[in-house]
């Protein structure tokens, strides 16, 4: 994949261990739709689906929420 090769880390996986946050409503989902691929002297500390009521509203996916630490 291209982002592998230049170097991207996909927070929403690399947060959840080694499978893809689930973002949308599904039966059975198999994948991640939703990502946030980031590089350089970004460090990941956290990612999460945000649950508040009005990203129910504002869209049929959940929004991920991304912390960094931009000091390195």
């Amino acid at each position: 994949i291209f982002t592998h090769v230049l170097g991207f880390d996909n927070a929403a996986r690399l947060s959840s261990g080694r499978r893809d946050m689930r973002t949308w409503p599904a039966f059975s989902p198999r994948g991640s739709l939703d990502k946030i691929y980031f590089r350089g002297g970004l460090r990941l500390l956290a990612a999460r689906r945000c649950r508040l009521a009005i990203s129910k509203v504002a869209s049929d996916h959940l929004p991920i929420v991304v912390d960094f630490d931009l000091s390195g």
